[in-house]
């Protein structure tokens, strides 16, 4: 049996419907374009750890839904050899009964994968699923979309639109995009809900955090755990442009949490009601459009089997 913790972290012992070894597992491994010249590299390594070893590398994203919906027909386990974003666009089409998934930290974002051990090449990635057990984890909903890292509006989706409206590499640039948006970044006004209080005000940043990392590295929420049956919240308040770039280099250190400007709370549940819609949210670093006053976030617990060698 695979050992899995509850909301207390107490461990109970229930079974994942699959193979529990990787040699066992028919894996599909997933890639997104920038791997295509890693692709024969990223076969051979999937191939001496998996039974069964597929590796497509989908040209679209509607591809990318169409395979991962039909995943489950011929395979245990979808192996994302991707970042945040490549496996927020993965779990929105998969039934969590019938497929479980794997993450070889292959993307610029990879902040979920900071939860599993993994190794430097590609080859060494995908070795360390010899020893991996399947964990069931939390899934955050936000509307009709989950996610598996973060969720936000303000300051990280606007940063997201920033990025995907530049014409040149340079623009793409996250801190880049980031500094760009920094200028012109305008408050929204809300009243935001949690654990039945609300609290009215304007704010340039709510996020919601299934995991403790998100950016690279940084330390959003330093108490999350992905299995804890919580989302973090975190409310930056409508502070200087000033005071918000020097907020930002505490979050690697969690300093953030303890700044005037900064909410930080523990819920099953946020509920933000907009005076105006917000027209975009920002999930696991994907930018989704978003038509309506209010944004509910709510914990999905154990939504998700995840195979890898969990760091504790």
């Amino acid at each position: 049996m695979n050992p899995t913790k509850g909301q207390n972290g107490v461990q109970s012992m229930e079974r994942a419907p699959f193979p529990s070894k990787a040699s066992e597992l028919r894996a599909l491994v997933l890639i997104k374009p920038s791997q295509i010249f890693s692709k024969e590299t990223i076969e051979k390594s999937a191939s001496s750890v998996f039974k069964k070893a597929s590796v497509i590398c989908p040209d679209s994203l509607d591809a990318l839904k169409q395979v991962s919906a039909r995943a489950h027909k011929s395979f245990d386990v979808i192996v994302v050899g991707g970042g945040d974003g490549t496996l927020n666009r993965v779990i929105q089409c998969l039934d969590f009964s019938e497929i479980g998934v794997a993450v070889a930290a292959l993307g610029s974002g990879n902040d979920f994968a900071r939860n599993f051990k993994s190794g430097v090449s590609i080859q060494k990635k995908f070795a360390a699923f010899d020893n991996a057990i399947w964990h069931k984890i939390d899934l955050i909903r936000a509307g009709d979309f989950v996610f598996h890292n973060s969720g936000g509006v303000g300051l990280d989706a606007a940063t997201l639109v920033t990025r995907e409206r530049a014409n040149t590499k340079f623009g793409r640039d996250y801190n880049v995009a980031f500094l760009r948006t920094l200028v012109r970044l305008k408050p929204f006004s809300a009243e935001i809900c949690i654990d039945g209080k609300t609290a009215p005000g304007e704010f340039l940043w709510a996020l919601a955090m299934n995991n403790r990392w998100i950016g690279g590295g940084m330390s959003a929420a330093p108490e999350a755990k992905i299995d804890d049956g919580l989302l973090d919240v975190i409310l930056v308040e409508n502070i200087s442009k000033l005071k918000l770039a020097g907020l930002f280099p505490q979050i690697y250190s969690a300093s953030h949490i303890k700044n005037p400007a900064v909410t930080y709370r523990q819920s099953d549940e946020m509920i933000v009601r907009f005076e105006k819609e917000p027209r975009h949210i920002a999930l696991d670093g994907e930018i989704y459009s978003w038509n309506s006053r209010v944004l509910e976030f709510k914990t999905m617990p154990k939504a998700m089997w995840v195979f890898g060698e969990k760091i504790t």
